[in-house]
């Protein structure tokens, strides 16, 4: 999907989503001042102004950051110090439109258009914005990090909510087991 990102806003977007985990709307109230660049992480936390917003179900937490994803989140923000990290480049009728709404972040649901666009593009089909965070549990479970720690990652406050991100997810300890049979041996018609 970066690939079929017409943007560099939303290669990083997506690339954002899928090493964080951060929700959607997140990701649209993501302000500089969130980027810990000495300690390499986003403090997802409340907005106060200049919309009052918070995570979902309280869910104020630390994510680490690589150290290339903040290269490019320093290089998409320039030299601003403040303010929405993504702002939507769409004009309304008037500034003051613009202003008193959305303060010039994106809308959930225009990010959320975007994703699909690049979605149909890539598998032919809408994944949503959730395809991410389920990446992002997905990954961190292969690497055998504990489940309690992800369900911590991730902002929820039950791990029975991070147990829908895996339970779909194959038993990868068993993966070096299938790679020690000799398919050959075992008469199977490969096409």
């Amino acid at each position: 999907m970066i690939n079929n990102a017409d943007s560099f806003e939303m290669q990083l977007i997506i690339m954002l989503m899928v090493q964080t985990g951060m929700r959607i709307s997140e990701v649209t109230n993501f302000k500089i001042n969130w980027i810990n660049e000495r300690d390499l992480h986003i403090y997802i936390q409340e907005n106060e102004k200049p919309i009052k917003w918070s995570p979902k179900r309280e869910s104020i937490r630390e994510v680490p950051i690589s150290e290339e994803l903040l290269k490019q989140l320093k290089r998409f923000i320039g030299n601003k110090e403040k303010g929405y990290v993504f702002k939507s480049q769409k004009q309304k009728s008037t500034k003051s439109e613009i202003t008193r709404r959305t303060f010039g972040r994106y809308e959930y649901r225009s990010l959320i258009k975007k994703i699909n666009k690049i979605s149909n593009q890539t598998f032919g089909k809408n994944t949503g914005s959730h395809i991410f965070r389920h990446t992002f549990a997905s990954h961190l479970l292969k690497e055998k990090l504990d489940i309690e720690s992800i369900r911590k990652l991730l902002g929820h406050n039950n791990v029975r909510t991070t147990y829908i991100y895996i339970q779909s997810l194959p038993d990868y300890s068993s993966w070096d087991q299938v790679r020690k049979i000799d398919l050959m041996s075992l008469n199977v018609n490969l096409k």
